[in-house]
């Protein structure tokens, strides 16, 4: 994971402005960029965590640059949940 981050890292400095930024886990990593019709960065790592992705965010220098940043993340707490205890939210 962290040989990922220093490679998300390093992207995000050449990013261009204006584009779709993807913070999260798995569920954004694998998206196709096609998708949403513009330059898209996409940060995601998966098996990644709220903790873990609220402590790499801040090494993203260009999210200022960005149109939009979709985030996306879970604790441990979700992992946990029993078989249609989805729609639960605290």
């Amino acid at each position: 994971m962290a040989e990922r981050h220093r490679y998300l890292v390093n992207l995000d400095a050449q990013g261009e402005p204006g584009g779709i930024v993807l913070i999260g886990t798995s569920h954004l990593e694998g998206l196709d960029p096609a998708l949403f019709g513009r330059p898209v960065r996409n940060y995601a790592i998966g098996t990644d965590t709220l903790r873990n992705i609220a402590a790499r965010v801040g090494d993203y220098r260009n999210l200022g640059n960005a149109r939009a940043i979709v985030l996306h993340g879970y604790g441990p707490r979700w992992r946990r949940w029993p078989r249609g205890n989805s729609a639960y939210l605290p």
